[in-house]
C-alpha cells in the first residue's frame, strides 16, 4: 500500500518485511533518538594582512536517527548524507612561534545528497543554511600545514523535511580537530 502524504512528502516506516506509510502528522508524532552527527571536512584558507584569512572547503556530514512510530514495537533507521560548502572569515589575534589563537565567523550551505528511511530512499530537496562562530588554536607543523583544535557553535536556519537532530535542536556545539592547509 503506497500513498503520498499531504504536501507531497511520503514518510516510510518499515521493519524489512512490512512497510507502512505514515502521514506527516504521524511522522511528526513519532519518537526520535538522534545519534551524534559525524562530519569530515577538507578546508583551505587564504591569509591576508593583519591576521585575517578567508576559509572554504568541502564538508561531509552524516545524520542518523532511530524512529519509533506511535504504537510501533520496532525502531526504523533514518540516515541523511550532506555535502556542504563552508565560508568563514578568521582573525588570528595571537601568534607565538608556531602556535596561534584565532576567532572566526561565517556560514555554510549544505545539500542532502542521499536520504533513507528504513530501506527506502526518500527525497530531501532544498539547501540547508547555517551560521557559525568559532574560537580555536593552531599549531603549524611547517610550511602550509597545521593541526587545529576548535570549539564551534552553529545555528541551522532552515529545516529539512525529515526530522533530524538539527530540526529538533538548531543550535549545536561542535569540537573540531583536524589538519588545515593555509596558503
Amino acid at each position: 500500500m503506497m500513498s503520498d502524504a499531504p504536501g507531497g512528502m511520503s514518510s516510510v516506516i518499515g521493519n524489512g518485511a512490512e512497510i507502512v506509510l505514515l502521514k506527516n502528522y504521524d511522522y511528526g508524532e513519532s519518537s526520535f533518538r538522534h545519534h551524534q552527527p559525524l562530519s569530515v571536512a577538507f578546508t583551505v584558507g587564504k591569509e591576508f594582512s593583519h591576521g585575517l584569512s578567508l576559509e572554504s572547503g568541502l564538508n561531509y556530514t552524516l545524520l542518523r536517527s532511530d524512529v519509533r512510530a506511535m504504537y510501533a514495537s520496532e525502531e526504523t533507521g533514518q540516515t541523511l548524507h550532506f555535502l556542504g560548502i563552508p565560508l568563514r572569515m578568521k582573525w588570528q589575534f595571537l601568534e607565538r612561534g608556531r602556535f596561534s589563537l584565532y576567532i572566526g565567523a561565517g556560514g555554510m550551505a549544505e545539500k542532502c545528497v542521499s536520504a533513507k528511511f528504513g530501506s527506502k530512499s526518500v527525497s530531501e530537496p532544498g539547501v540547508q543554511w547555517s551560521l557559525l562562530a568559532a574560537a580555536g588554536a593552531q599549531y603549524r607543523l611547517g610550511g602550509i600545514v597545521g593541526l587545529y583544535f576548535e570549539p564551534e557553535g552553529s545555528y541551522y536556519l532552515t529545516e529539512t523535511n525529515l526530522r533530524t537532530v538539527r530540526t529538533d535542536s538548531p543550535l549545536t556545539l561542535t569540537l573540531r580537530l583536524g589538519v588545515r592547509l593555509t596558503f
